[in-house]
């Protein structure tokens, strides 16, 4: 016999990434779409019509990049692995929060979620968390909610960025992160900033595009 325990997937979702948190992802995301586009343009192996047709997969690399690097710089204050799926031939960021881990995806639509993976089939395992009565004891799953990050799609900014907690039929529920307030950089330094990154981004998409199966982010 089991018995689901039910979560309230909007509070739990604030709870875990509170709204100053929440407001920084749009401009990370923001800035790593930039850098995929800036990199189409200045690196060889890109800047051709079929190099074009990956910046999709840049995008993705990017948003995992500035994310981590916004962890590493203390300004999300989270922590994170990189995990590989089932067969080792490609690797994601996973950041852990006190009671979730969340994972990032590039989707079509506001209302898709990420495509079947077998690491996120796992993890979502846990937002159908249950009790199960044994003959005399009781055990307990007790593991990690998983959350989702999305983003997308196909354009030069995001045009939604939905922080969400998902099953395996679609969204339970989500935030849309750019209809909350969001932290505004300032203008020149931007610029500086993206600049900076650039060079950073192209060593690091390098060593991902090198190295194959072992990325290293």
């Amino acid at each position: 016999m089991s018995i689901k325990i039910p979560v309230q997937a909007r509070k739990f979702i604030e709870k875990e990434v509170p709204r100053k948190y929440r407001s920084r992802i749009p401009a990370l995301i923001s800035d790593a779409y930039a850098l995929a586009e800036q990199l189409t343009h200045d690196v060889d192996i890109f800047n051709w019509k079929l190099g074009h047709n990956h910046v999709g997969y840049l995008k993705r690399i990017a948003v995992e990049y500035m994310l981590k690097k916004a962890i590493d710089e203390g300004k999300l204050p989270f922590i994170y692995k990189i995990n590989s799926n089932k067969n080792k031939s490609s690797w994601h960021l996973e950041i852990e929060t006190d009671n979730a881990i969340i994972t990032t995806s590039q989707v079509q639509s506001k209302r898709a979620i990420a495509r079947p993976a077998y690491f996120r089939d796992k993890l979502q395992e846990a937002n159908q968390l249950s009790f199960t009565f044994g003959s005399n004891t009781v055990d307990i799953k007790n593991e990690p909610y998983h959350l989702l990050l999305t983003h997308g799609y196909n354009s030069k900014t995001p045009s939604f960025i939905n922080l969400g907690f998902p099953n395996q039929y679609g969204w339970v529920d989500y935030i849309n992160l750019l209809t909350e307030p969001i932290l505004v950089k300032n203008h020149s330094k931007q610029e500086k900033d993206t600049k900076e990154l650039l060079v950073d981004f192209k060593e690091f998409t390098k060593e991902v595009t090198n190295n194959g199966h072992k990325q290293q982010f």
